[in-house]
């Protein structure tokens, strides 16, 4: 499964509040670059949030995002 990457994140818990809903819709997605974010990088150091490529399109949705 080619996971690709739906929104991004200043902080682990604001990825982890979107991940928490996505599992609400059956969704399963994956946080990455978590300890980099705790590094206070900014952009650099963002929580990126991921989904399988065939989940993109109601990730989005279910996050608003589309």
């Amino acid at each position: 499964m080619n996971l690709v990457e739906i929104a991004r994140f200043p902080d682990r818990i604001l990825g982890e509040l979107a991940r928490g809903r996505l599992a609400a819709d059956g969704i399963e997605a994956e946080l990455f670059d978590e300890g980099f974010a705790a590094l206070g990088l900014g952009v650099l150091g963002s929580v990126r949030l991921m989904v399988g490529e065939n989940d993109a399109a109601a990730a989005r949705h279910a996050l608003g995002a589309e």
